[in-house]
C-alpha cells in the first residue's frame, strides 16, 4: 500500500506517520497518541458519540457491565443502558458496529491497512462513569482504544513471561480460561510484579496495546471511548483448521476410535492402526503450503476476488438452472434453484444474460461428479477470455449454485 492507502491510520496515529506505526509499532509495541479528536475518522465523530449520556440512551443491543473493583463482567441484552450507567456501572457496547450505519465500510478499510482479513477488526464503546474503570487484564486480541469524552488513566504493562497469548481474556486472580493451562506451564501470568506505564486520556487520545498487554482504566470523570480489537489468527490455528479440512478427505481417519487401552488383539490393533496414521501424517503435513494457512480465515468474498486457473469448484447437491426464452433485449432469463431435498427446492436468484454465456453454465451444470477447476473451464472454452469465465463462476459461487473449495487436495488418500 502506498501513504496515501492509509486514511484511517494517518487519522488515528496523528502525529506518528502510518508508515512510522506499521514499522515499528504494530503489531509488538505499546504507542500512545494525542491530539484533537477532530483529526479523527468521520465515524468516531459521530453525534451518538458526544457523550456516554447519549449513548447509552441512544443505544439498543447487548450491553457487558461491571462496577468497582470486581473481577467480573456480565452480559444482559433487553436492558436500559442508561440506568445501569446512573447506577454507577461501567458499560461495554457490544453491538457498536450494527448502530452506526458508516461501521462495516470503516472496519473493512481498517482491515485492508492493517494487513489483516476480512472480519479481523471489530469494535465497541466503554462508557465508565467517574472512578469507575476495569481491574488488570490481558486480552488474547491487539488493541487500539480511541478516547471519545471525558478522561482516564489508562496503565499498561508488558507481560514477558507468557509472550503472544491464545484464547481470550485473562483477569488477574480468577479462572484461567482453558486454552491457558498449556501456555502457562510455568505458572500462572501476575501483573503483581510487572512495570506499568501511565497513558493520560482525553479525547482524541489514542493508544495502541499489542495482545497480552496487562492494562487497567481509571476514569477521572465520567468517559466515553471506543475499543478497536483485532484479532489477527495465530498460525497453529490456521494449520488446524487446514489439516482438519485434509484429513477429513481420508476414511482412516474419520473412522471411529473402538478400544486400544488394553493388551487384547483388538486393542493392539487399534494401537498399530493409529500409530500408522501418525507415521504418515508429515507426508500429509507436507500438502499445506504457507499460502494454504494465509488463506484460512479468509471470506468467500476475498477468494472469489482472487480466483485462478487452479481455483477448484464443486456443484452444490439439488440445485439446477432454469434458462428462458430470448426477451426483446436479446437476453435470456436465468433462474438459480436451490434445491433443500430432491422434492424441494425454489428458485433463489433471477437474472439475465447473455446467448453466449449459456454454454459455459451449461458446461458447469453437467460438472456432478467430482471437483473441478477454473482451468478446466477455461479448457473447454479457449475463445472466452478468462476475466469473462471469471465473472460467470463468480455468480455461480454467490447464488449458491457452486462452492468454491478452500482446502487444498489430500493425494492418495484411501
Amino acid at each position: 500500500m502506498a501513504a496515501t492507502d492509509y486514511p484511517l491510520l494517518r487519522a488515528l496515529m496523528a502525529p506518528c506517520s502510518a508508515e512510522e506505526f506499521l514499522q515499528h509499532y504494530w503489531p509488538s509495541r505499546p504507542l500512545q497518541v494525542h491530539g484533537p479528536r477532530e483529526r479523527l475518522p468521520s465515524i468516531l465523530r459521530d453525534p451518538a458519540l458526544d457523550n456516554a449520556a447519549e449513548l447509552a440512551q441512544r443505544y439498543s443491543g447487548p450491553v457487558r457491565f461491571t462496577h468497582g473493583g470486581t473481577e467480573r463482567m456480565v452480559t444482559v441484552a433487553d436492558v436500559n443502558a442508561v440506568s445501569l450507567f446512573d447506577m454507577g456501572l461501567t458499560l461495554q457496547f457490544m453491538g457498536l458496529a450494527n448502530f452506526l450505519p458508516d461501521a462495516p465500510a470503516f472496519l473493512r478499510q481498517l482491515e485492508a491497512e492493517l494487513a489483516l482479513h476480512a472480519g479481523a477488526v471489530t469494535f465497541s464503546a466503554f462508557a465508565a462513569p467517574q472512578e469507575g474503570g476495569l481491574v488488570r487484564h490481558f486480552d488474547s486480541s491487539d488493541l487500539i482504544s480511541v478516547q471519545l469524552t471525558g478522561s482516564k488513566r489508562f496503565h499498561y504493562a508488558p507481560m514477558p513471561d507468557l509472550p503472544d497469548p491464545s484464547g481470550g481474556q485473562y483477569v488477574a486472580g480468577t479462572l484461567p480460561f482453558e486454552e491457558l493451562y498449556p501456555q502457562a506451564l510455568g505458572g500462572f501470568p501476575d501483573p503483581a510484579g510487572a512495570c506499568f506505564e501511565t497513558a493520560r486520556m482525553e479525547p482524541g487520545s489514542v493508544l495502541f496495546l499489542p495482545r497480552g498487554t496487562w492494562h487497567y482504566t481509571e476514569s477521572s470523570t465520567n468517559s466515553l471511548s471506543i475499543s478497536i480489537i483485532a484479532e489477527a489468527p495465530a498460525g497453529l490455528r490456521c494449520l488446524l483448521d487446514q489439516l482438519r479440512l485434509l484429513l477429513l478427505q481420508d476414511p482412516r481417519w474419520r473412522r471411529p476410535l473402538i478400544g486400544g487401552f488394553g493388551d487384547s488383539p483388538r486393542d493392539v490393533e487399534a494401537q498399530a492402526q493409529l500409530a500408522q496414521l501418525l507415521a504418515a501424517l508429515p507426508e500429509v503435513i507436507a500438502r499445506l503450503t504457507p499460502a494454504d494457512l494465509l488463506s484460512a480465515p479468509a471470506s468467500t468474498a476475498w477468494r472469489l476476488q482472487r480466483l485462478g486457473r487452479d481455483s477448484r469448484f464443486v456443484r452444490t447437491p439439488f440445485t439446477r438452472l432454469e434458462i428462458g426464452t430470448a426477451g426483446a433485449s436479446g437476453m435470456l432469463p436465468l433462474a438459480f434453484v436451490l434445491g433443500v431435498t430432491r422434492k424441494l427446492s425454489r428458485p433463489v436468484v433471477q437474472v439475465e444474460v447473455s446467448a453466449t454465456t449459456v454454454p459455459l453454465l451449461r458446461w458447469i451444470e453437467g460438472r456432478l461428479h467430482g471437483p473441478f477447476t477454473a482451468g478446466e473451464l477455461a479448457a473447454a472454452f479457449p475463445a472466452e477470455p478468462f476475466p469473462t469465465l471469471k465473472q460467470v463462476l463468480e455468480l455461480c459461487v454467490q447464488t449458491q449454485f457452486l462452492r468454491l473449495l478452500r482446502f487444498p487436495m489430500l493425494k492418495h488418500a484411501c
